[in-house]
C-alpha cells in the first residue's frame, strides 16, 4: 500500500500551487480593473469642459484603443493563458500520480496507453491500477466538460456537439454566445472574472479527493 507520507508532497505541492494561482489571478484582475478606472478618471478630468460629440470624438482619439485593451483584449487573452496554464499543471499532477503507481513495479506504463492527456491518465489509474478513480463525481463531470474547452483554445477545435455546448453553459463564469449565420452556427466565447477561481476550486478539489483515495490503494 502505498504510504501517507509517499503522497504529502503531492497534497503540499498542489495546494502551494493552487494558492499561488490564484493570488496571481486576483492580482492581475485588480490590475486590470484599476487601469480601467485610472483611464475613466483621466478621460472625465480632461473631458469635463466639451460638448458631449466633443467627448465622444476626444474619447476616440486619446483613449478608446488603450481603454479596449484594459477592459477587453487584455483580460481575455490572460485568462485564456492563465486558464490553459492550470488545466496543465492539473494534468501533470494526474500524470503524477499515475508515475508514483508506476514505480510500484506495474508492468503495464503509462505511455503505452493509446489515450492522452487526463483521459489516459484516467484509464491507467482506473483500468491499470485498478483504483476506485472518481469519475462518476460531479467534479469529473466539471473537468471533463473544461476539457473540452481546453481542446478548444488550445487545438482550435470547433464546438458542434450539442451536449458539449450544453455542458459549457453550465461552467461559472464562462459566458457563450451561439450565433446563427447562413445556416452555420458561430460560438462566440468569453471568460469572466470568476471563471478561473471556479476552476482552481474544482481542480483542488478533485486532486484531494484523489489523493486520499490513492494514499489507501492496495496494489
Amino acid at each position: 500500500m502505498l504510504t501517507k507520507n509517499k503522497f504529502s508532497w503531492f497534497q503540499l505541492n498542489t495546494q502551494i500551487r493552487c494558492e499561488e494561482f490564484n493570488n496571481f489571478a486576483e492580482n492581475i484582475e485588480s490590475f486590470l480593473t484599476n487601469k480601467v478606472s485610472e483611464i475613466e478618471a483621466d478621460f472625465e478630468k480632461r473631458a469635463s469642459q466639451l460638448t458631449k460629440d466633443e467627448q465622444s470624438e476626444f474619447f476616440e482619439m486619446m483613449f478608446e484603443e488603450e481603454y479596449h485593451n484594459f477592459s477587453n483584449s487584455f483580460p481575455s487573452l490572460l485568462r485564456q493563458s492563465l486558464f490553459l496554464t492550470v488545466y496543465a499543471f492539473f494534468e501533470q499532477q494526474l500524470i503524477g500520480i499515475c508515475k508514483t503507481f508506476e514505480r510500484q513495479n506495474q508492468s503495464i506504463k503509462l505511455k503505452d496507453l493509446k489515450h492522452k492527456g487526463i483521459t489516459a491518465a484516467q484509464f491507467y489509474l482506473k483500468r491499470v491500477v485498478k483504483l476506485p478513480f472518481p469519475d462518476d463525481t460531479d467534479l469529473w463531470i466539471k473537468i471533463k466538460s473544461y476539457s473540452e474547452l481546453r481542446n478548444h483554445f488550445a487545438h482550435n477545435n470547433k464546438l458542434s456537439d450539442k451536449e458539449v455546448i450544453a455542458s459549457l453553459h453550465k461552467i461559472q463564469g464562462l459566458k457563450i454566445d451561439c450565433i446563427e449565420h447562413n445556416k452555420t452556427t458561430h460560438i462566440s466565447i468569453e471568460l469572466q472574472k470568476e471563471f478561473i477561481l471556479e476552476f482552481l476550486d474544482i481542480i483542488y478539489e478533485f486532486l484531494t479527493l484523489l489523493n486520499s483515495i490513492s494514499i489507501e490503494h492496495k496494489n
